[in-house]
């Protein structure tokens, strides 16, 4: 049945109509009962479009709650980091211990979770003989040198063998193998840094040992007392895994028995310091050992305050 408008006036207008035209009609109750149901659905109708309008209304007054919070906390977050970066350089927060994190520099959050530094070989732990050999005798050929390279690559990979690739290497560079392998196997060990790690890390740190390598070389590079010093080492061919591949820094890691976020990474070479920290290390690009002395002991605050 129709109960719209147009319904609700027809229904009156039939009842009035037979009320005083005095015709009987077995329908009064039924039609009193549509006009009393059509006008009750109206008012209905009109309850439910009241509730929704409030609804409504009360879903905006939210959202403006919202943005209005938002924009205070925004503005409260914003004019906090302003106060910070208006600090310049370190400062020494007496409740904590712990000083800022100084702009452009590396930084180890938790100071305290630092239990491990892992140390490079080759420009780091001793002088590097290849890169000057590389570019004394290949630099001037770009497509030789990059075949050489290549070829480093494999060796420290376990793919090749490294008495071929010294003698692969000669051919390239012109010179006899006995001179090229003189000149590439010339590793210095750095004597000053390994005093400071014997004296100063190694009592309070584990110390690990991560190189691209083609063969184990360090009976014949270092003193034993110096390998000593190592608690965990890692050579690439050994693993057929080269730096900067995450899985070289996660291996060292776990020799150690600890996670890549303890510990900090020592490297002379930016990729293999990207890929460090890009594993979840911590890394330090080596340049000179003063430079890495003050590193440690300014910037990071591991080694002078323990």
């Amino acid at each position: 049945m129709d109960v719209s408008v147009y319904g609700r006036h027809y229904l009156l207008r039939l009842l009035v109509y037979s009320m005083v035209n005095n015709i009987r009609l077995e329908l009064y109750p039924l039609l009193i009962i549509c006009v009393s149901i059509s006008y009750l659905i109206k008012d209905l109708h009109r309850l439910i479009g009241f509730g929704e309008c409030c609804i409504n209304r009360i879903t905006q007054l939210v959202h403006v709650s919202r943005r209005i919070f938002f924009c205070h906390d925004r503005n409260r977050s914003i004019t906090d980091q302003r106060k910070q970066e208006s600090i310049p350089g370190l400062v020494d927060v007496k409740s904590s211990g712990y000083p800022k994190k100084p702009a452009g520099r590396n930084w180890y959050d938790g100071v305290d979770m630092v239990k491990a530094f892992i140390f490079d070989c080759f420009g780091v732990l001793a002088s590097d003989g290849l890169l000057p050999f590389f570019d004394t005798y290949l630099a001037h050929d770009p497509e030789l040198l990059q075949a050489a390279e290549s070829l480093c690559r494999q060796v420290n990979a376990g793919l090749a063998d490294y008495d071929d690739f010294i003698r692969q290497l000669s051919q390239m560079a012109h010179v006899s193998e006995q001179a090229a392998r003189e000149r590439i196997e010339h590793n210095v060990p750095n004597a000053e840094l390994f005093t400071y790690i014997k004296d100063k890390l190694k009592p309070k740190y584990k110390i690990g040992f991560l190189s691209n390598a083609g063969r184990n070389w360090l009976s014949e590079i270092f003193e034993p007392w110096q390998i000593e010093l190592f608690d965990a080492v890692v050579l690439s061919y050994e693993i057929a895994i080269t730096k900067p591949d995450p899985r070289a820094y996660q291996t060292i890691a776990a020799k150690l028995g600890l996670a890549p976020a303890e510990c900090i990474m020592v490297d002379d070479l930016e990729r293999y310091v990207t890929g460090a920290r890009e594993a979840g290390m911590q890394a330090i690009q080596y340049a000179s050992f003063e430079q890495l002395k003050q590193e440690l002991e300014t910037t990071y605050m591991l080694v002078r305050q323990r």
